[in-house]
């Protein structure tokens, strides 16, 4: 039982939701109406500490107590801060910090490290009648498990950015529901329900992919994500590159870089300083680290980078640019990195989000598209936007993602307006050729590429500088008998004329031979002709030859 002469005020705060907050506190009362948990999403730096802080400011009110669990230092400072702004009183159940002792309080803010065996089980369980999980993308780690099975009268509330999880873990085992979700995409463009106008409330994300050529095929993927060690070794040799793009793009932006390792984010601020960025790296075992943040929000220095350390609990809203330096399978993380900049800040205009054109084996990486992806099944049609995104970000032009999904949506609705178009055209064309009785001839067009033929890598080009195929490359090319584009490169002529002499060697068809044999036989599909041999490509084609009459050599 609570004493309620001995239950502290809640001060006066003139902190004021926003609209989008409100929204969300009531939609989290409505739902803990019908369930015991369940979710907040809002990107980073709409305030998801001021929402939920707002929450137990309200169980305050009405004299019940919340437990706010967070797993980093820097995430209990914050969240200390921004209650007592809202007039909660809080105490800290970290490491010498004892709050069991201190009970004049509204809120208790926990470290999940702290809060276990004994100093766990020494709270009555109905203790609190809420908790709250800041960044909640965590709460099915076994430490987390263990407070929620103990407190198990407490509502429960999970805020996060996202609710992705890179190894695939279901939030669902923990929550019950998602009560409110913000996208990024609407709060960089959010409209005020009250007033039908536009506000901003995130920065303006503007991306750059560049080409570096590291090569991420055969990684080993641990926890759902690329193994850290590999990605240090494929990206060592090409600290220079990165360094360089870096200077060229970010000219004089406050800016982050996110390396795989300690060792490359040491390298990278070293290669930086050579070139005269003022740069410094940083660690979570790094004695200076709060020295060395200091500078950088001062501006006294202009880049930090770091291991993933800035990806949670770190505010530096004057960063205004972002280099993704560690790819990466996880949308959490690229959300947590990206969102270190979408803080909004005087004379920042937009930030700039600097990301590499990896080599992987196939499309698993993480880009800009998936900032703006609900964590709700995507939307019918969506999965054509995302690939003109793609290519509109393999520019390698700066270009601000608003503009980029604003074109792609619209050339994705042209697409889908022609192709319902041409579908209702070739319908109309078979009604009249029915009733009509008229025969007609399907023509068969080629839709394979010469790589896709002959079974050839495509090339990637590495350097800046595309190099044309040598004239002797061309001779070959044409005595394979192959249709050689017009200005193919260097690189592009060496793979095809390596899978050609692939496919002579093995004895298998030529090209020439598929191609006609794919024109004449269509009951044939692709993968049947490539894998037929030269003298089975010659068997059929004079099978042809005599059922179409034709004189042939």
């Amino acid at each position: 039982m609570i004493d309620l002469w001995g239950w502290p005020e809640v001060e006066p705060t003139e902190v004021k939701l926003r609209p989008y907050q409100r929204e969300a506190v009531e939609a989290i009362k409505t739902d803990f109406k019908n369930v015991n948990s369940t979710l907040l999403i809002l990107p980073t730096g709409t305030g998801k500490t001021v929402t939920f802080g707002w929450m137990a400011r309200e169980y305050a009110e009405e004299m019940r107590r919340t437990l706010i669990l967070a797993h980093r230092g820097e995430l209990i400072e914050q969240a200390v801060t921004k209650l007592s702004h809202l007039g909660v009183r809080t105490e800290i159940e970290m490491a010498k910090d004892d709050a069991f002792t201190r009970d004049e309080c509204h809120a208790v803010v926990a470290s999940v490290q702290t809060l276990k065996g004994k100093r766990l089980t020494r709270w009555p369980k109905d203790h609190f009648d809420l908790i709250i999980t800041d960044e909640a993308h965590h709460a099915t780690a076994a430490s987390y498990l263990r407070i929620y099975d103990h407190f198990t009268k407490a509502k429960h509330l999970g805020v996060t950015a996202t609710a992705d999880r890179s190894d695939k873990t279901n939030l669902g085992e923990v929550f019950d529901s998602i009560a409110y979700e913000l996208g990024l995409w609407d709060a960089i463009k959010y409209r005020n329900p009250e007033t039908g106008e536009t506000e901003q409330v995130l920065s303006p994300l503007r991306f750059v992919q560049c080409e570096v050529g590291v090569d991420l095929r055969d990684i080993r993927t641990i926890g759902g994500d690329f193994s850290q060690d590999e990605l240090e070794e494929r990206i060592a040799p090409y600290i220079e590159v990165f360094a360089n793009v870096v200077k060229k793009e970010i000219t004089d932006r406050p800016t982050i870089v996110f390396t795989p390792c300690i060792g490359s984010a040491q390298a990278m601020s070293s290669a930086l300083n050579s070139i005269d960025l003022k740069a410094e790296w940083i660690s979570g075992a790094d004695v200076d680290r709060k020295d060395k943040l200091d500078k950088y929000q001062s501006g006294k220095i202009q880049v930090l980078c770091n291991c993933a350390l800035l990806t949670e609990g770190f505010d530096a809203p004057r960063t205004a640019a972002i280099v993704l330096m560690r790819p990466t399978k996880s949308r959490s993380l690229y959300t947590q990195m990206v969102g270190r900049g979408t803080r909004l800040f005087e004379g920042k205009e937009n930030c700039l989000v600097i990301d590499f054109d990896w080599l992987t084996k196939k499309h698993d990486l993480v880009k800009p598209i998936d900032l703006i992806r609900s964590n709700k099944p995507a939307k019918e049609g969506r999965d054509r936007v995302d690939e003109l995104v793609d290519e509109l970000m393999t520019s390698h032009e700066q270009i601000d993602l608003e503009e980029a999904i604003e074109k792609a949506t619209k050339q994705a609705d042209e697409e889908r307006d022609e192709e319902i178009r041409q579908k209702q055209e070739r319908e109309r064309i078979k009604v009249e050729a029915r009733e009509k009785n008229l025969a007609y001839r399907k023509t068969v067009v080629d839709p394979l590429s010469l790589e896709e033929w002959l079974g050839a890598e495509p090339a990637r080009e590495r350097y800046t500088v595309v190099y044309p195929a040598t004239q002797s490359q061309l001779d070959l090319l044409k005595k394979f008998g192959l249709e050689v584009p017009v200005g193919i490169s260097k690189g592009q002529a060496g793979k095809l004329i390596d899978a050609a002499i692939r496919r002579r060697n093995a004895g298998m068809a030529t090209y020439k031979q598929m191609k006609a044999i794919h024109k004449w036989a269509p009951e044939l599909s692709q993968e049947e002709i490539r894998s037929l041999k030269f003298d089975q490509a010659s068997e059929i084609l004079s099978g042809l030859a005599t059922r179409h009459g034709w004189n042939q050599r």
